[in-house]
């Protein structure tokens, strides 16, 4: 999904980090096969996902939902082709696709070709998602490729089972094939996928068990338990900074992977300190390297080649940072306004949040401007 030359500088710069985080189990095992000299610890913290304020599914509505970017990657293509197989038998159920994207023309010229005009539609990007996936009976990923999978939590979330193909690399960690949804072989083509959307539009009692079911599994994502896995991380890191107390064991990860991982997922190598040097903290009150509570994942850390030309000191921490209080992506970013000459100050009493925050650049992690006097 990246291009050559990033993956290098990737690589390159992945040895002076303190860890190296993907989002999926199998992704993580790829990186350390790939890379066994590199003593860093690599490991899988899978991307949170709060649940939606929004009624689940009833799952009456005969409506299969997908969502996401309209791009080759994610097969859309495979989606209508499998539906063409199907909706003659099942003239009352309707396919909608949600998302923009470069492909949105060819899908058009897809649906008239195989004359599915009356029961499919392109809706075009739609936020939140989380109503329209609680309008679905049945969620469809069709990708080639997925880094972790998304849509398939929110779906999941929403009351909704998912059928998605077995491709590298979330949707197998994620779905249990035939509890709480279906994984259809990638390489068994839109025959297979078809015969997974039937299997489900014929029979309202199994996509009611699958529904359950999956609302349990989604909770698995839930920000606080993903915290709960990020926290130990990030103090195991912070032990190994200097100033640590004398004495100090370095931090050991244990074999095998995270109490809250997917059934299945492949076992850590065996253990190994976090000894790498860190560098000074650097800024003053910092908590978070990366604004908004955002983590680095294995799916690319842009702008490798200079972690690397920094060193140790300056390497990009992949270990995630966890969102506080709120639950959402941006509950972690606090309130600010600009003061005289551009520069940084809290917020008086009585004062509410700035529109902009500044940000200066150290590395390739964006941090927060250090306040004004």
């Amino acid at each position: 999904m990246h291009d050559d030359q990033l993956r290098e500088d990737q690589n390159r710069a992945l040895a002076g980090l303190d860890a190296f985080v993907t989002v999926s189990e199998a992704d993580a095992a790829r990186y350390r096969a790939a890379l066994p000299q590199v003593s860093t610890r690599i490991l899988c913290i899978p991307n949170s996902v709060p649940a939606p304020g929004v009624a689940p599914s009833t799952g009456d509505s005969r409506t299969i939902v997908a969502a996401g970017r309209l791009v080759e990657i994610k097969r859309y293509d495979r989606l209508l082709d499998a539906f063409a197989k199907v909706a003659p038998q099942y003239p009352d159920w309707s396919l909608r696709i949600y998302g923009r994207g470069t492909q949105k023309q060819f899908l058009r010229k897809r649906i008239d070709e195989l004359g599915l005009y009356d029961q499919v539609r392109l809706m075009g990007a739609v936020s939140p998602i989380e109503p329209e996936w609680a309008k679905g009976a049945i969620a469809a990923v069709s990708s080639d490729g997925e880094s972790f999978g998304m849509t398939i939590v929110e779906a999941m979330h929403c009351g909704v089972p998912v059928v998605a193909t077995d491709c590298p690399h979330g949707p197998g960690e994620i779905i249990s094939d035939g509890r709480d949804g279906v994984l259809v072989p990638l390489e068994e083509g839109s025959d297979a996928f078809a015969h997974a959307l039937a299997s489900l539009m014929q029979d309202a009692g199994r996509r009611g068990a699958m529904a359950d079911a999956a609302r349990e599994k989604a909770a698995r994502y839930a920000p606080d338990r993903i915290c709960a896995r990020c926290r130990p991380l990030r103090r195991a890191a912070r032990r190994r900074r200097p100033g640590a107390p004398a004495g100090a064991a370095a931090p050991c990860r244990r074999d095998g992977p995270a109490p809250d991982a997917p059934p299945g997922a492949p076992r850590h190598p065996a253990v190994r300190p976090l000894d790498a040097p860190r560098g000074s903290r650097g800024h003053r009150g910092r908590r978070d390297p990366l604004p908004g509570g955002h983590r680095r994942s294995a799916q690319g850390a842009p702008g490798a080649a200079a972690q690397a030309a920094q060193g140790p000191g300056q390497a990009h921490r992949a270990a995630p940072v966890v969102p506080r209080r709120g639950g959402h992506p941006g509950a972690g970013r606090a309130h600010a306004r600009r003061g005289p000459l551009g520069r940084l100050r809290h917020p008086g009493p009585g004062q509410g949040p700035a529109r902009g925050r500044p940000y200066r650049r150290t590395g390739t992690a964006a941090l927060p401007a250090a306040p004004g006097p």
